[in-house]
This record gives structure tokens, C-alpha cells and sequence, in this order.
């Protein structure tokens, strides 16, 4: 009986190092996309700054890609904290952190569709293209 229980102990270990390993892989994919984001955001910057007319549209998209950033920032953050909690030097609740992250996420994204709809309205009634995020 002590095989069996060794066997089922062994298994769960191994499971658990899998999901120990799947969640770190989810906290360096949450900053690859932190990276994109980033990205985006700054791309978005330059090309409010080369516009000779930038309108209320494409602002209000510009504000939500910074503040989806800073939601990816902050879930990244708190990702990292539950994936690495026992070699890290510091220690919060990573889980909740993680979950403000989102929402920060969720309204950047709602801006970004705001405003990109306002581009999108604006150009129908002005008949001009611009770059609709």
C-alpha cells in the first residue's frame, strides 16, 4: 500500500510542477502582450503627433490604450507574483492584483472601441479616412 500511496503522491507532484510551469508561462505571455500593447500605444502617440487634425475620437482611443497597458502591467505583475510567490523578494496577493489588472484592461479596451467608433462616425459624416484604431 505505501507503493501506491508513493505513486499517487509522485503524481500529484508531477502535476503540480506542470501547473507550477504552465503558470509561469502565462505570466511571461501576459508580458509579451504588455510588450505589444506598449507598443501600440506609442505608435498611436506618433501618429496623433504627424496628424494636422486630431479628433475627440481618436484621443479617447489613445487614452484606452494606455490605460489597457497599464491594466497589462498590473496584471502581469500580479501573474508573476502567483507564478514565482516562493523566490521572490517581495510578497503581495497576486491574485488580486492580477484581477485589477483586468478590469484596467477591460475599460482601456471599451475606450479604445468608443473612440474608434467616434473615428469611424465621424469619418462616414466627413467622408475622410483616417486611421481607425
Amino acid at each position: 500500500m505505501d507503493t501506491q500511496q508513493n505513486e499517487e503522491k509522485s503524481d500529484f507532484q508531477k502535476t503540480e510542477e506542470l501547473k507550477s510551469k504552465i503558470e509561469k508561462q502565462i505570466a511571461g505571455a501576459v508580458w509579451i502582450q504588455t510588450l505589444g500593447v506598449f507598443l501600440e500605444a506609442v505608435l498611436l502617440e506618433k501618429l496623433k503627433e504627424l496628424s494636422e487634425e486630431y479628433n475627440e475620437g481618436e484621443e479617447i482611443a489613445l487614452t484606452g490604450a494606455w490605460i489597457q497597458f497599464l491594466g497589462l502591467v498590473t496584471e502581469g505583475a500580479g501573474d508573476t507574483q502567483e507564478a514565482f510567490k516562493s523566490s521572490l523578494p517581495f510578497n503581495f496577493e497576486g491574485q488580486p492584483v492580477a484581477i485589477i489588472g483586468n478590469w484596467l484592461q477591460s475599460l482601456g479596451s471599451a475606450l479604445k472601441a468608443v473612440g474608434g467608433e467616434k473615428v469611424y462616425l465621424n469619418d462616414l459624416l466627413t467622408r475622410e479616412t483616417d486611421f481607425v484604431e
